[in-house]
């Protein structure tokens, strides 16, 4: 007699059960599996699935393609020299830093329209901190406590008072532009003092730059940082009730903006060696475009994409110098922009109060 206990989790064992067990198969050559992989129908549904993250590439090379042939013919301009690429890293770099800083924000479905005045005020903190103690990684934190500041006045409107974001943002647009004013009412510029060339290196800059990315990517898609910020921008209420700190993740994600506006400073006044009352003049306004030709959805969500930045950044930068090179004036340049913004928002708007409704 078998008295051996058997476990009442375990399921039952059968004769059709041992006769039906999984047999090991051999895995195919990667040959055979990429040939089945790049089939046409696999392209296609793949392209599909990604086609929101690959319009803005698609995007980035028609504007290459047209304007290596509109400018020669049009003012005799061209875009393939060594001045026009240099210059286009170096101005793409300040702005994709920041533009990846905002990635979080623009993910919740927020916009932060202080961007530019922040940064021209912690451009002015770092520059005066930096000359009064002779190191400027003293006046990189005093600027970055006064970026952290403006984090939870941002995080702190919607939650606390129960306003839009926005207020926050518009009030702190005009108190940060209200202190450059002030400040440079006796005085033309702020120039930065001691040596710090190494920072203007092209090779540093575009290090530093990779670094930043790769920490925004994990950050972004492997971290609760990424996810919650998304699940607030596809549904706060949802968020909420599941548990999620709605202002905790909100301060994290303009502390991380700031952060980005402070590293941005840093490129920025390098390069110049000067804080003027133009510093960040316009940076909300180019970083929403920028991250909207990326493609970012306008309302956040889950199909938000760090590649929104990078790329956004490229197209922004070449749409721009592409159009002046062609000999169209600043006025029409803007006009131009405005209208392919307002396309791009119309065809990628996500409304959910419909898609609510219908449901």
């Amino acid at each position: 007699m078998n008295n051996e206990k058997k476990n009442p989790l375990e399921a039952p064992s059968s004769p059709a059960c041992e006769r039906e067990a999984v047999i090991p198969t051999e895995k195919k050559p990667w040959k055979e599996r990429l040939k089945e992989a790049l089939t046409w129908k696999n392209i296609v549904a793949w392209g599909k699935a990604n086609v929101t993250t690959i319009i803005p590439f698609v995007g980035f090379a028609l504007c290459i393609l047209v304007f290596s042939i509109v400018p020669p013919l049009a003012t005799g301009k061209t875009i393939w020299t060594k001045f026009f690429w240099k210059s286009f890293v170096e101005r793409s770099i300040t702005l994709m830093i920041i533009s990846l800083g905002a990635i979080f924000i623009y993910s919740m479905g927020a916009m932060d329209i202080s961007v530019g005045a922040s940064a021209g005020v912690a451009a002015i903190i770092m520059t005066l901190v930096s000359n009064a103690t002779g190191h400027l990684w003293v006046g990189v934190f005093v600027a970055l406590a006064f970026t952290i500041v403006c984090a939870v006045i941002n995080a702190s409107v919607g939650e606390f008072l129960h306003l839009p974001a926005v207020i926050g943002s518009i009030f702190l647009m005009f108190f940060a532009g209200g202190i450059q004013a002030i400040y440079f009412t006796g005085t033309e510029a702020v120039t930065l003092y001691g040596d710090f060339s190494f920072l203007k290196q092209t090779w540093f800059q575009i290090t530093f730059l990779v670094v930043f990315a790769c920490v925004t990517l994990y950050l972004f898609k492997f971290t609760r940082l990424g996810k919650y910020t998304r699940a607030i921008g596809t549904n706060e209420t949802v968020a909420r009730q599941s548990g999620v700190n709605i202002w905790l993740f909100k301060f994290f994600a303009y502390s991380f903006l700031g952060l980005a506006i402070v590293f941005a400073c840093v490129n920025s006044v390098n390069r110049v060696g000067t804080v003027t009352k133009s510093t960040g003049a316009n940076f909300h306004m180019s970083i929403m475009i920028a991250l909207i030709l990326g493609g970012m959805p306008v309302s956040g969500g889950m199909k938000s994409r760090v590649s929104s930045a990078v790329v956004g950044t490229m197209i922004y930068n070449i749409l721009e110098t592409g159009l002046i090179l062609s000999g169209v004036p600043a006025s029409a340049t803007m006009l131009v922009q405005s209208i392919i913004l307002f396309a791009i928002i119309v065809l990628t708007c996500r409304r959910k109060d419909i898609k609510t409704l219908q449901r």
